[in-house]
């Protein structure tokens, strides 16, 4: 996936800035998958940082056998672990 900023419309019309994560699909970019969280894409050097990074999604939490990662992603409509491209460690 790659990470975008993004603009989303509310339901009372007004707009909000998001950082997305795009999936992207035998190298092309395909369609959003989810979003990184408020305080990321809300403070400017945050979203700086990760924005265009590539990342990998290590673990779905409502797969989780952590019934507290479980619960905790209920409760935010869904939850991923993931880690950007660039911080996989070499095992050569």
């Amino acid at each position: 996936m790659r990470f975008k900023v993004g603009v989303v419309i509310q339901e009372d019309g007004t707009a909000k800035t998001v950082v997305k994560a795009v999936l992207i699909r035998d190298g092309t970019e395909t369609c959003t998958v989810g979003f990184l969280p408020r305080q990321i894409a809300v403070v400017q050097r945050k979203r700086d940082l990760i924005t265009e990074q590539f990342g990998q999604v290590i673990e779905l939490c409502d797969l989780s056998e952590s019934s507290a990662k479980k619960s905790k992603s209920d409760r935010n409509q869904g939850m991923a672990s993931y880690r950007l491209l660039e911080d996989i460690p070499s095992h050569e």
